[in-house]
């Protein structure tokens, strides 16, 4: 398979990384501070609508596995997602002016469940096209890499825009605070989410003739039976089990985090738009050297589960703990000049392990694709890179959940009368800190505990690569 056609691929991913960095960045901070929702009520929200995915997303994957046309099982999917992605972002950011907060609920509650839907018919296709391009160990990695560099490239986009979008008035103003600011900026992210969706499906189009139809015995099954049948299969799978957890706990405290970075960086941290600007630039970067440069590396040498675990330590070590020393006077104070090099450094750093880690969940997925296949002779990989989409979207969604109570819990005031750290109870900034760094370093801790429970060592999917290799050759 020649670069051209993995880069056609993972430009598809671009679209998620706008889609993951902007409701995990923006969506919570802009419906509570700036709209004024309350923060529990945001929370609530978008957890049901992520709640909504995890019966949306297995039902996409087993159509999409059973799929039969001339374009195969996963590009109708991918082209008739394009522009409803668009529409959904951008509607998500622009609700109608005046709304009471029973409607402005109401507005983001839909909006979001539609934006989820939409993104459902393109990612879950998506992730089951890469793992079907090779089944070879290197060129999987290859391909996962390419993936989230694109990924890495979206967020990267996002983060940037605060330059553009979220930049400081002439007058003064926080960007951030200033509601009429993100329509713009959710319509240019729009126009680049239908843009690279379109250019992946178009791009991969001629690799469908090499692709795997739809089982025999998968098209055979009635569709509700076959989605309980195919859901029921893959939780069989204890190495899928154990890399679900393990991903899961993952996205529970990073999207928590994603959800409360505004508010630590407005007003923990209390950075300008600029500094803050160039902190999440750093995010983006750390994250296209990691999977450019050290994924590849570190995947051939060590074996996944190890780097899984690494990912989620790392992030452990470079995220949280500098956080914590603030809290009991070990780091510099807010009118340090030493601090803002010192978080844009550590933003660096962390990201180069957390995406490393992030390509090993993925590469982990299309070896227990791989196994599975081999035990009950179905090809699913739909079905798998369902829960992989889900667990993808957990952070916008059960992080949401999480942050909104947990602001509510420590009484953080919202309105647009709150616009520097001043005008926050010291207790609360405080007990901002507990919750962005010690609280949610516990989902990370569980998260290695299940990673170091996935026994499909290289040697093993090795075995079963050439198992399956027989198996096809053999007479029927």
């Amino acid at each position: 398979m020649g670069t051209f056609t993995k880069l056609a691929y993972g430009v598809g991913q671009l679209s998620d990384g706008i889609r993951a960095s902007g409701f995990g960045l923006y969506l919570f901070f802009y419906y509570v501070q700036v709209l004024g929702l309350p923060p529990e009520v945001v929370g609530t929200a978008i957890f049901v609508a992520v709640m909504v995915d995890a019966f949306t997303d297995p039902i996409a994957g087993s159509i999409s596995d059973a799929w039969q046309s001339k374009w195969g099982r996963r590009h109708p999917f991918m082209y008739a997602s394009a522009l409803p992605v668009g529409v959904c972002f951008y509607l998500t950011f622009a609700p109608p002016a005046g709304l009471t907060d029973t409607w402005l609920f109401v507005w983001l509650l839909g909006s979001s469940i539609l934006m989820r839907l939409s993104m459902t018919i393109f990612v879950v296709p998506h992730y089951a096209l890469g793992a079907e391009l090779s089944s070879d160990h290197s060129e999987r990695t290859s391909i996962v890499s390419i993936r989230y560099a694109f990924f890495s490239a979206g967020s990267l986009l996002v983060y940037g825009a605060a330059a553009i979008f979220f930049a400081q008035t002439t007058d003064g103003a926080d960007g951030r605070l200033i509601a009429t600011n993100y329509p713009p900026f959710a319509w240019t992210g729009a126009l680049f989410m239908v843009a690279t969706i379109l250019l992946s499906a178009i791009g991969t189009h001629d690799r469908i003739q090499y692709l795997k139809p739809a089982p025999t015995q998968t098209r055979e099954r009635p569709g509700l039976l076959r989605i309980f049948t195919d859901i029921w299969s893959a939780l069989k799978s204890r190495n899928f089990r154990f890399v679900a957890i393990g991903c899961l706990m993952d996205a529970l405290m990073l999207g928590a985090q994603l959800n409360l970075m505004l508010f630590v960086y407005t007003f923990f941290w209390e950075m300008s738009s600029d500094l803050m600007t160039l902190s999440f630039a750093a995010m983006g970067v750390g994250q296209l050297v990691g999977s450019i440069f050290l994924a590849g590396p570190i995947s051939e040498r060590f074996e996944r589960r190890s780097v899984a675990c690494f990912g989620a330590a790392w992030y452990i070590l470079f995220t949280i703990v500098p956080i914590t020393l603030r809290l009991i006077g070990w780091f510099p104070e807010n009118d340090s000049s030493l601090l803002p090099a010192l978080v844009i450094g550590i933003n660096f750093i962390a990201s180069l392990g957390i995406i490393v880690g992030y390509i090993a969940q993925g590469t982990m997925i299309a070896e227990v694709t791989d196994e599975h296949e081999l035990e009950t002779g179905l090809r699913q990989e739909g079905m798998f890179y369902a829960a992989l989409s889900f667990i993808g979207k957990a952070p916008v969604g059960v992080g949401s959940m999480i942050s909104g109570f947990g602001m509510w819990l420590i009484g953080w005031p919202t309105g647009d009368s709150i616009r520097t750290a001043a005008d926050v109870p010291p207790d609360a900034l405080f007990s901002l800190g507990i919750l962005f760094g010690p609280a949610l370093a516990i989902f990370g801790f569980c998260a290695m505990a299940a990673y170091l429970k996935y026994d499909l060592t290289r040697t093993k999917h090795q075995a079963v690569l050439q198992a399956l290799h027989l198996k096809e050759e053999s007479p029927a």
